[in-house]
């Protein structure tokens, strides 16, 4: 059986010295070729690709169409890794060197797989030309982890096993994330609901994505910066019902931090008048949503979480709700609480075994939630 062809391009990051772990991993499975702009041709070791066809430049006589030749030649083209400068130059179809102009010539889809400082990552300027791209890119990543000079931060680049799995699939589950509180109006203007920030829930999509998984993340809060993740997003918990009858979960994993309202209040048509006095708002309670998705949904790995006023463990929800795992935290510890960037947190099984996940950044606990459920 022929190989592949596989293109890579190598742009000015220190991640940089990943991509040739990469193509070792790859070599038993494509052909390579590989095109590396002026400022990359610092960061990696040439030694190294001296059996590799490198392009850094166009021959000095112009005699050849590197980008004509090269793009017509690969099967796949990625981006390992992508600077800020080339996500930029290609979100306007720049073509100023080989690379940009062989990504231009390719008649596919280029995969970028971003690496960046946080601060460059989130700028709303490379948040808006990630968002031209999506049309004719995928992106994967970056994910939170260690930086340069000795950061950390949301914009790390994926490792090389991560992209091998990206390009050679052998992930095939879907993994659905319910993320954000639901807003439940009192009257057409006023509602109850709670301080989840949907932080967590942010951060295990991301983190599913980033390990090439299926991913929809529905939520409350409509994300601008989660790349190419599929978002649904919901406001109360009649739309979320809505959302998740009108799409197949019956299989797959199932996250969800989100903070349904425990009571659904009467509405009341119009605004409220303070005017008229006195007003006693009814409350009644609300379907027990996760217990109905599971019920529903057998095959389905369904992730509980209990936001908990204190440290205790509830063996008693995860089996009346027949959770798969439940994941607590104590909400009181204002380390960890609402609106922090930090958790600690209990997984729990189906044998009542737990684990205990001790505080640190919720894109690092997102992490670790996925290592210990998705085997």
């Amino acid at each position: 059986m022929s190989q592949s062809n596989l293109l890579i391009g190598i742009t000015g990051s220190i991640a940089a010295k990943k991509t040739i772990d990469l193509i070792k991993l790859l070599q038993s499975n494509f052909e390579i070729k590989v095109i590396c702009t002026y400022e990359g041709q610092n960061y990696i070791n040439k030694h190294e690709y001296k059996n590799i066809d490198l392009y850094e430049t166009w021959d000095s006589k112009r005699k050849n169409s590197y980008h004509i030749e090269l793009s017509r030649w690969a099967d796949e083209f990625i981006i390992y890794p992508a600077t800020a400068n080339i996500i930029s130059k290609l979100s306007t179809g720049v073509a100023d060197d080989v690379l940009t102009s062989t990504v231009l010539m390719f008649n596919g889809r280029v995969k970028i797989f971003p690496a960046m400082h946080e601060e460059m990552f989130l700028n709303k300027r490379i948040q808006e030309n990630l968002n031209k791209l999506h049309q004719d890119f995928d992106v994967y990543g970056p994910r939170y982890g260690r930086l340069d000079i000795g950061d950390e931060g949301l914009g790390r680049l994926l490792e090389p096993f991560e992209v091998k799995n990206t390009l050679i699939p052998n992930i095939t589950d879907k993994v659905y994330v319910v993320s954000g509180p639901t807003k439940e109006y009192i009257d057409d203007i006023r509602y109850i609901s709670n301080r989840s920030s949907g932080k967590q829930g942010r951060a295990l999509a991301l983190e599913s994505h980033a390990r090439g998984f299926d991913t929809t993340l529905i939520s409350s809060i409509n994300y601008d910066d989660i790349n190419t993740i599929k978002q649904l997003v919901f406001s109360d918990t009649k739309t979320l019902l809505n959302i998740i009858n009108s799409i197949d979960i019956s299989n797959g994993y199932l996250f969800m931090p989100a903070a349904i309202s425990d009571f659904i209040p009467q509405r009341t048509k119009g605004k409220m008048n303070r005017k008229l006095g006195e007003k006693k708002i009814k409350l009644s309670p609300n379907i027990d949503i996760i217990k109905e998705i599971k019920n529903d949904n057998p095959n389905l790995t369904v992730v509980g979480f209990s936001a908990q006023l204190n440290d205790d463990i509830n063996f008693d929800k995860m089996k009346e709700k027949n959770l798969d795992y439940l994941i607590t935290n104590d909400v009181s510890n204002q380390d960890i609480g609402f609106d922090s960037n930090n958790n600690e947190v209990t997984i729990i099984d189906k044998n009542a075994n737990t684990i205990h996940l001790s505080l640190k950044n919720k894109y690092l606990i997102a992490k670790e939630i996925l290592d210990h459920v998705i085997k």
